[in-house]
């Protein structure tokens, strides 16, 4: 039983013909969807390298921070102990100035 206004040949041809476009259709379809799923593939590997590199540069920052915060309170002290010094130093002069005057 043929279909109405094909010959048996000529359906059969135009079918193979849209089998054959379909399949062409389809591995192309079936490439990009590989193409895509490898360029997916890479740019989750650069997010997570970018991810471990941007850690990484965290974890630097805050020990320099760290670095910076200890060294300005060592300054500070310095300072402190620095300005006492003096203050004692003053002090002692001002005395030994006061006794070589009274005597």
């Amino acid at each position: 039983m043929g279909l109405i206004g094909c010959s048996n040949n000529y359906c059969a041809t135009e079918l193979d013909l849209s089998l054959r476009r379909m399949e062409a259709e389809k591995n192309t379809k079936e490439n990009q969807i590989r193409g895509l799923a490898d360029e997916s593939h890479k740019q989750e590997a650069t997010l997570s390298k970018l991810s471990r590199e941007k850690k990484q540069q965290e974890d630097i920052a805050k020990k320099l921070m760290d670095d910076i915060q200890m060294e300005e309170e060592k300054a500070k002290q310095e300072k402190a102990a620095r300005q006492k010094l003096q203050n004692a130093i003053e002090v002692s002069f001002t005395s030994f100035v006061a006794l070589v005057i009274s005597n």
